[in-house]
């Protein structure tokens, strides 16, 4: 046990009003991200294809599910660090409070003349106890670790049997994506990273303040709950970070790009084949169907169904899972 303590008290207000102020921005960040969340379609698949045969998509309903699972994840476990962090500065108010009130009696005590010879110090300015233990109420009930949340299926994404589905069918998947949500989502989550990335910043330079100016066994507890603090609020930004990114990408430039991906059919010689030999009562020729041009177009929309897929799998795999994983815990 560490006898006697030296504390401005001031600064410990201060260190909590600075961390305080940086919450509801982060509340808001989270706010945000859960009323997207409540406005998506129902349903995981329905988050990131718009119409068409996707039931026949299983690496796109297996993404749809961990874009579903991934705003539903960072959610709970921002809040509860939102929560610890305004629990922290209530205890360090209180703190600063108690030896707010320590410093008041010596100070009164010592204008009665009950310490003769003793130098008189007003409150606020650092004061050094002697063999009086230094543990006030409620300094080191700071949790260290917050819980751990998986954010994408285990596993992997489901591979597509391309052969299963014709031409026609692959492209309907395709020109029927529905990039918005994913691309909404990143960016939520990009934001919700700036917030965690400044509270983390807070934190860190308000222990930094609390070392310099608070020595004892509470304030080795209380700079030890900080460090914890903002080692996994600095985790979790880094981590909605990283996945926004990835959704960001999805969003912006994948999944656009293989909606606009225009009909193999327009190139395999089918148009042409269908304006010069549909007879006038609507019905095909006896000349047949325009089999090498359905070959040709059946190979080319596997090759781009196939393509899209390997690059969700890349994003799958750049996905943090689990997630507010404290370094060291």
């Amino acid at each position: 046990m560490v006898l006697g303590y030296s504390v401005q008290t001031n600064v410990l207000t201060m260190v909590a009003d600075a961390i305080k102020s940086q919450v509801p921005a982060l509340d808001k960040a989270i706010g945000d991200l859960q009323s997207a969340c409540n406005n998506w379609s129902s349903g995981a698949l329905g988050s990131i294809v718009g119409g068409g045969l996707a039931v026949d998509w299983p690496t796109g309903q297996d993404f749809g599910v961990m874009l579903d699972m991934i705003a539903k994840g960072f959610i709970p476990v921002a809040t509860q660090i939102a929560d610890l962090h305004i629990d922290a500065v209530r205890k360090l108010a209180d703190t600063a409070s108690h030896y707010a009130e320590t410093e008041n009696r010596n100070y009164q005590a010592m204008q009665e003349g009950l310490n003769d010879g003793v130098p008189v110090i007003p409150p606020g300015t650092y004061r050094y106890t002697a063999g009086t233990a230094d543990v006030p109420p409620g300094v080191d009930e700071v949790p260290r670790v917050v819980q751990q949340v998986a954010i994408k299926p285990g596993g992997g994404l489901t591979p597509t049997h391309v052969t299963y589905m014709n031409w026609q069918e692959i492209m309907s998947v395709l020109h029927n994506l529905e990039p918005g949500p994913c691309r909404e989502c990143g960016g939520l989550l990009l934001a919700l990273g700036r917030e965690l990335s400044r509270v983390a910043e807070q934190v860190a330079d308000g222990g930094e303040r609390l070392a310099q100016n608070w020595q004892g066994q509470a304030a080795a507890e209380a700079i030890n709950a900080f460090q914890a603090m903002y080692d996994q609020t600095a985790t979790l930004a880094a981590e909605a970070t990283q996945a926004g990114n990835v959704l960001n990408w999805v969003g912006n430039d994948v999944l656009p790009a293989f909606q606009e991906i225009p009909s193999p059919a327009l190139a395999s010689g089918l148009i042409e084949f269908f304006r010069t030999h549909v007879e006038g009562n609507g019905t095909l020729s006896a000349a047949g169907g325009d089999l090498a041009g359905n070959a040709k177009a059946q190979v080319a929309a596997e090759q781009y169904l196939t393509a899209l897929d390997n690059y969700l799998d890349q994003a799958y795999n750049a996905i943090p899972s689990p997630i507010a994983g404290t370094p060291g815990s």
